[in-house]
């Protein structure tokens, strides 16, 4: 009679542990497949806040590129009021020059001309008076060189290692970085108009190389506007001349 009761007990201890390996692999399945979610979750919530970070970023972008390109937008109706407001050409291009450099945050600017194979530094902003007057080779201004040849805007962020620029004449200037337009009539490069960064690299977003653009613009069209006024008054001068010539020759022979 022991036997039986053996035997028993030993079948129902084995039925207990295979029940309890049957829930713990129950368990561990469930443990697995929740980590399995949580680290799904995890994820989809990583990615959640990164596309929200970026769109954040995206919109702060584009606030700013609004309010930049309305500061642009008043400057160029400052620079045309101010251009509305004097007949004194000289005014007119220093005006513009420091009212563009200003609004870019630029720390300089100037105006170089192209005259007889020469840059003739013109105008100035904050760049050294002693500078007005300087003449230039295309070997030693090969950025402007460059410039005209292209007709098209230049920016260099580093003087100190940019190929398009002399080095030494940079670092002479004491220029770190530069935006540089060219002024054009009838296909012909007259000048550049540039902006610059002396105690810095400094870089030019977009809003900034389109303004710039629109500045030389506005040069361009006084310097023609002026060209066309002195034309006009030179060809006055001829005809008045032309109609006082006969009583001119005739008071003449009676001296």
């Amino acid at each position: 009679t022991g036997a039986p009761i053996d035997a028993v007990y030993v079948n129902f201890y084995g039925l207990d542990v295979t029940k309890r390996k049957h829930t713990e692999i129950e368990l561990r399945r469930a443990r697995d497949e929740l980590e399995e979610r949580v680290e799904k979750r995890t994820i989809e919530l990583k990615e959640s806040n990164a596309q929200l970070e970026r769109d954040i970023a995206e919109r702060k972008r584009a606030e700013k590129q609004i309010i930049e390109a309305k500061e642009l937008s008043d400057a160029l109706n400052r620079i045309d009021t101010s251009i509305s407001s004097t007949l004194d050409f000289d005014e007119i291009i220093q005006r513009a020059i420091t009212e563009a450099a200003q609004t870019i945050g630029c720390e300089s600017g100037s105006l170089i001309l192209r005259e007889e194979g020469f840059w003739l530094i013109k105008y100035v902003y904050k760049l050294g008076e002693s500078k007005i007057g300087t003449r230039l080779s295309d070997e030693r201004a090969k950025h402007l060189a460059l410039v005209a040849k292209t007709k098209e805007i230049l920016v260099v962020n580093d003087c100190r290692v940019d190929p398009r620029v002399d080095k030494e004449f940079m670092k002479s200037m004491g220029i770190r970085s530069f935006l540089a337009v060219p002024l054009i009539i009838k296909e012909m490069v007259i000048g550049v108009l540039a902006f610059y960064y002396l105690s810095t690299t400094g870089g030019f977003s977009e809003n900034e190389t389109d303004f710039a653009g629109k500045v030389a613009s506005f040069v361009i069209e006084t310097w023609e506007s002026t060209a066309e006024e002195v034309e006009q008054r030179l060809e006055d001068l001829c005809v008045t001349f032309e109609k006082e010539k006969p009583y001119l020759i005739e008071r003449w022979e009676e001296i």
